[in-house]
């Protein structure tokens, strides 16, 4: 069974048992809640480093790296 069609009968489900009221609405809210599972993986992830020690102090000096850093990838250079 392909992931196309897990996807379809999953809608399917939704639904014909009314949590969702058309196809697209189904399709939206399994979207939103994918998304929501990535954003909180990453949530988890960036806490997880944090703990560890994983990670860059925000002071004058970092802020000028990143923003020279940022400028020269989407400042066109000449």
């Amino acid at each position: 069974m392909t992931t196309t069609h897990v996807i379809d009968e999953l809608i399917a489900k939704q639904v014909d048992s009314g949590l969702s009221s058309s196809k697209v609405e189904a399709e939206q809210k399994l979207t939103a809640n994918l998304v929501e599972r990535e954003l909180d993986r990453r949530v988890a992830k960036g806490r997880r480093d944090i703990k560890e020690g994983h990670f860059t102090p925000v002071n004058e000096q970092t802020t000028d790296e990143f923003a020279s850093r940022l400028a020269k990838k989407i400042i066109p250079q000449k």
